[in-house]
């Protein structure tokens, strides 16, 4: 996440925040990057996220003195997934900012990433995920509804890990409640109770529209606008409309490994509906009805084959 006197920014995976991130890097001059310290997990399981961040903010403040001072303040880059829970104390006050994508994009471009496919993920789905070699006797080499069903294998509550239950929770939608979502403490575990919201979802919460109270009052902007959207957002943060220039040909900004970055005209996933069945598409549809609740427009899987 990245966090500033102006505001914060939550970072969900392949939505768009690396383009977010480099752009506020250039605006501000640079981000103070804070290290994650041994003080960050005894600090989230009571609950303090900003019991960890203070210190390690004064050190990376103190590392970071040659730099001159920004026009906009120093922008904090920490925990670079962290979700609104984990927002610290003195920052919660302050507009939260994320970016929203359309779902049935975002699995395309979670498949293209390849993530998953990494050695050390291994163990992890066999110890996880009951006859695993079984069911994926194939891994790496998963098809894009192979994955769906790998992905979904993973998921919170055991009922929402079988892929062809049309009433169960989808992969992103426990993503966006863990990210968004106001979450009990869970003081016998994990810092968070994320299945006991999750267990509340259903079809009268989503119509009843529940959701809007349990949530962060977050601002997200679409990744499909993303330059245009989050120039209109930063303007009303007062940034000089001038220093926003370089937002109209922004390119894609991708993350290709490391710290090294990457620029594209499109992003892999544009071309999505070729990976959908219309079965597949029924299934995204359904499973992750909340998120579509709350972004209508990004309507259904229209193009499917």
């Amino acid at each position: 996440m990245l966090l500033s006197e102006r505001f914060n920014y939550i970072h969900e995976p392949k939505t768009g925040g690396t383009s977010v991130t480099f752009a506020l890097d250039r605006l501000h001059g640079g981000l103070t990057n804070v290290r994650i310290s041994r003080l960050r997990k005894p600090a989230l399981r009571c609950g303090l996220p900003g019991a960890a961040f203070y210190p390690e903010r004064t050190r990376a403040v103190r590392a970071d003195q040659g730099h001159e001072p920004r026009k906009y303040g120093r922008m904090h880059n920490w925990n670079d997934h962290g979700t609104c829970s984990e927002i610290p104390v003195g920052y919660r006050s302050r507009p939260i900012l994320a970016t929203a994508r359309n779902p049935f994009e975002t699995y395309v471009s979670l498949f293209l990433f390849e993530w998953w496919k990494r050695p050390e993920y291994l163990p992890r789905y066999e110890r996880t995920i009951p006859d695993f070699s079984r069911r994926f006797p194939t891994f790496p080499d998963l098809s894009f509804a192979e994955y769906m069903e790998l992905l979904h294998a993973e998921c919170e509550l055991p009922a929402n890990r079988r892929l062809d239950d049309p009433n169960a929770l989808g992969f992103l939608t426990e993503r966006f409640v863990r990210y968004y979502f106001r979450l009990p403490r869970a003081w016998h575990r994990a810092p968070w109770d994320v299945a006991a919201v999750l267990r509340r979802i259903d079809d009268s919460y989503i119509a009843s529209g529940r959701f809007g109270k349990e949530m962060f009052p977050v601002r997200f902007i679409h990744t499909a606008r993303l330059n245009d959207e989050l120039s209109e957002f930063l303007l009303g943060a007062g940034y000089d409309s001038e220093d926003l220039e370089f937002l109209r040909t922004l390119k894609h900004v991708l993350p290709v490994g490391g710290a090294r970055l990457g620029f594209a005209e499109r992003a892999q996933s544009d071309d999505w509906p070729r990976y959908y069945t219309p079965e597949l598409a029924d299934l995204v549809g359904r499973r992750d009805r909340l998120i579509f609740a709350l972004f209508p427009e990004f309507g259904r899987a229209e193009g499917a084959s």
